[in-house]
């Protein structure tokens, strides 16, 4: 694992197109590569079970502008970023179930004439 919290310490990571991770928690990574240009790019990585990783690229690294947080990340932002884009995923997975859930269960009943639901068919069918 490569020390990425300083400058000094990315600026001697080889310029080779390769990415350099520094472990965040049990399945996630936070990387950074060292471009051939001054600025290096912060990724992200999460196993996601058997040899499978999701990795995505969360911005710039702050080697030669100043970090603003959005575009421009440093190294405490990247590791913030890295734990909410986890956590992000996480959330609309469970997000999507549940709404999915909740869509599929209203499908399969009916309002009748009082309002009360009753016995339907499921979402498509009732066309």
């Amino acid at each position: 694992m490569a020390d990425l919290s300083t400058l000094t310490s990315r600026r001697r990571l080889p310029r080779d197109g390769g990415k350099r991770w520094t472990r965040l928690a049990t399945g996630r990574a936070l990387g950074y590569r060292r471009s051939s240009s001054e600025a290096g790019t912060w990724y992200v990585r999460v196993h996601t079970g058997g040899s499978a990783y999701r990795m995505a690229s969360l911005g710039v690294a702050d080697d030669v502008l100043e970090a603003d947080g959005e575009e421009v990340l440093s190294y405490r932002q990247a590791l913030t970023l890295a734990s909410r884009w986890e956590a992000d995923r996480q959330e609309t997975i469970c997000l999507y179930f549940s709404l999915s859930l909740d869509v599929n269960v209203l499908g399969l009943f009916r309002k009748d004439a009082g309002g009360l639901f009753s016995g339907g068919t499921p979402i498509g069918d009732n066309q």
